[in-house]
């Protein structure tokens, strides 16, 4: 087990941390589920204002839309992270699982988005028909609007320790 300095307090007796044989993989599954989040959010954010703009109401479009950007939110984390990973050494990939293994916060929201984003498919195959066009992609415009759903719950209903100030915002406008 690779040891970490920012292991929490309250874990740090907890020998429940078992490390994944491949923490190459376990990482790029967990960069793949951001992608997905951070690319409903878009596709819902685009395929709202176009809808609005276009005056277009057809829900299978705009499920099509928001599925074209989960889809292309996870190829493009997935592609960025492969060539990251090219610079992590062993311990890194270690170092990174573990600390995803406390990240409290980071659990709820996966938590939030995957039950959402089961609800949206649910939705979505329920209120589509099937084998309409682009079918599959509208299926997964569905998942995406739940998973989005789920990631703005997560943000306004987590408890306060959850709330801190982005960590990497805050490095670019430091002033030391």
């Amino acid at each position: 087990m690779v040891e970490s300095p920012a292991k929490p307090a309250a874990k740090a007796n907890s020998d429940d941390f078992v490390p994944p044989s491949y923490p190459e993989a376990h990482l790029l599954w967990h960069i793949a589920k951001k992608g997905f989040q951070a690319g409903s959010l878009g596709g819902v954010a685009v395929s709202a204002a176009y809808a609005l703009a276009t005056r277009n109401r057809d829900p299978g479009a705009f499920l099509r839309r928001v599925g074209y950007g989960a889809m292309a939110g996870t190829a493009l984390s997935s592609s960025l992270a492969a060539v990251k990973f090219t610079q992590i050494d062993k311990d890194g990939f270690h170092d990174r699982v573990y600390r995803l293994h406390y990240n409290t916060s980071q659990q709820r929201t996966d938590s939030f988005a995957w039950a959402g984003g089961l609800l949206g498919l649910v939705a979505a195959v329920v209120l589509l028909p099937e084998g309409g066009p682009g079918w599959a992609v509208a299926m997964v415009g569905g998942s995406g609007v739940g998973s989005a759903l789920g990631v703005l719950a997560h943000v306004a209903t987590r408890p306060p320790e959850q709330v801190y100030p982005n960590k990497a915002l805050h490095e670019l406008v430091r002033d030391d």
